[in-house]
């Protein structure tokens, strides 16, 4: 599966979290965008351009929910 988060710069360990309005070491659902123009549109207006879109390949999710996935900057 393909979604997308926002990272701080170009450090792929740092994602933008919506719930938390902060950024964080963990990946979950609350980091997630379907889209990569939402991705944009909330740099651009809530975020700041500081921040860089990352694409998020979700390899497979476990059932107590740990997810093997890779981050590539866009």
């Amino acid at each position: 599966m393909i979604v997308y988060a926002v990272v701080y710069g170009s450090d792929s360990s740092f994602f933008y979290n919506f719930e938390i309005d902060d950024y964080t070491m963990d990946l979950d659902g609350e980091c997630l965008l379907p889209t990569v123009e939402i991705a944009q549109e909330l740099i651009c207006e809530r975020i700041g351009v500081h921040n860089k879109i990352a694409k998020v390949t979700i390899h497979q999710i476990t059932k107590n929910g740990s997810k093997e996935y890779s981050v590539e900057i866009l």
